[in-house]
């Protein structure tokens, strides 16, 4: 994939970079929050994030493309910073210049960054298998807030990633709906499927009972020997597959 995208610092109110990748997007912001990428003399700290990505067939051309048609704004030659107070816009109207997509931030893999995980309690806590099928359709169906659901429901089923854009920052976006009804409907595929072979499932419990029943009635020591360990065994089979 190649990405430009416009990333934001707290460290430059009203001020955007403008660049590019080949990589996760969140591989870049960590790169240049390591570096405290800025403008020249500056000494500080400088934690990039980015806030608007586009995909681009050739991203060495279109960064170019870009940085020149925002050139009046560029906020020092040599940096890739220039003044806007409006992100979205201004990756917009890049968009249609270089004839982009705009991508989520998730897909263009910001996954990794540490605000998305901000006031996202629960979910370590929430852990890995915790919850059947029911009880995740439950969670999801109460029609309660999105993100709230999605925090409750944990790692279940549909993974930390989505787990991690409960974040409220992102409860509204596309993505997000689209990946919490995603989730619903794998688990009622799941739990239609485990219904459908309920007679499958009684059948092969019934089969077991019969071969144990007739290894029961056989006059020989085996007999005491199937006996004791097969009616667990059984017992087992019911509670697991009935």
């Amino acid at each position: 994939m190649e990405y430009i995208y416009f990333a934001v610092s707290d460290s430059y109110p009203g001020m955007v970079k403008i660049g590019r990748t080949d990589r996760p997007i969140g591989e870049r912001m960590s790169e240049l929050s390591e570096d405290d990428y800025g403008l020249s003399g500056f000494d500080g700290d400088s934690t990039w994030e980015a806030v608007e990505v586009i995909e681009v067939e050739d991203n060495v051309e279109a960064e170019s493309i870009l940085h020149d048609h925002f050139d009046s704004a560029r906020v020092e030659d040599g940096r890739e910073i220039f003044y806007s107070d409006d992100v979205s816009g201004m990756a917009g109207e890049g968009a249609e210049i270089v004839d982009a997509t705009s991508v989520d931030l998730l897909s263009a893999g910001v996954e990794n960054s540490e605000s998305i995980f901000d006031n996202a309690d629960g979910i370590s806590e929430a852990g890995m298998g915790t919850l059947g099928a029911d009880d995740a359709t439950d969670i999801l169906g109460e029609g309660g807030d999105i993100s709230e659901g999605i925090l409750e429901l944990g790692t279940v089923g549909i993974g930390i990633a989505v787990a991690a854009i409960a974040y409220d920052k992102y409860k509204d976006e596309k993505v997000v709906k689209e990946a919490v009804n995603t989730a619903k409907e794998a688990i009622d595929e799941g739990k239609k499927k485990w219904d459908s072979t309920a007679e499958t499932r009684k059948k092969f419990v019934d089969k077991s009972t019969q071969t144990f029943n007739e290894a029961c009635e056989s006059p020989s020591e085996l007999r005491n020997q199937v006996q004791t360990k097969g009616e667990g065994l059984i017992s087992k089979l019911r509670n697991k597959f009935c």
